[in-house]
């Protein structure tokens, strides 16, 4: 099986953070145009994926022409897994968007759709939140794609436990779409988005 993977830039694949406690507002892309999402999943021996590279951009730079053109590839796609990496500003409307064509569009149905990102960039190595998103988004793609899941579209972003010493450990949860079951949520302490239910 093979999974489609779109990547369009956000803070996954972003020029690593100088100053991760306080990241700047707008990323800046790897001038050398270095996909990190693709030489992450490479290395991944229990999945074959197939990179469509989309224009890197911000997410807070993403609109719905943007979107539009993601939606076009994913319906010439043979793949029945794709894997969206963007940045997690605009993580919830692009979920948003795909939901609402999968209501009319027939292509879509057949689909599932993952979108993930980091609150901290590959380039950062093993500060990343990204390693852990990205291999377990492929991981939850390979066996959903073996079902029949009721929904089309999921989001994976990091969240945390308190272990027995109180210390915080992170790890990535999947999160079934649906409009209006969830905010996005900064954790000032943390510096991390999670996905919270409304």
């Amino acid at each position: 099986m093979t999974i489609l993977v779109m990547t369009t830039g956000g803070t996954i694949n972003a020029v690593a953070f100088t100053d991760p406690v306080h990241a700047p507002p707008v990323v800046t892309m790897p001038p050398d145009q270095t996909n990190r999402v693709q030489k992450v999943l490479e290395t991944f021996s229990f999945v074959k994926v197939r990179i469509h590279p989309l224009k890197p951009v911000d997410s807070k730079e993403m609109n719905d022409a943007y979107r539009s053109d993601m939606l076009n590839i994913i319906e010439g796609a043979s793949e029945k897994a794709v894997l969206i990496t963007q940045g997690t500003d605009t993580l919830l409307q692009t979920a948003d968007y795909f939901y609402h064509h999968s209501l009319t569009n027939n292509i879509l149905q057949n689909k599932i759709i993952l979108i993930t990102g980091a609150m901290m960039p590959l380039g950062n190595g093993s500060n990343s939140d990204g390693y852990l998103n990205l291999e377990f988004s492929a991981r939850q793609l390979m066996n959903m794609s073996n079902q029949s899941p009721q929904h089309i579209v999921f989001i994976v972003l990091c969240d945390y436990q308190e272990t027995s010493t109180n210390a915080i450990e992170w790890y990535p949860k999947l999160y079934p779409y649906e409009p209006g079951v969830y905010e996005k949520f900064y954790d000032s302490d943390s510096r991390y988005n999670r996905l919270i239910r409304i």
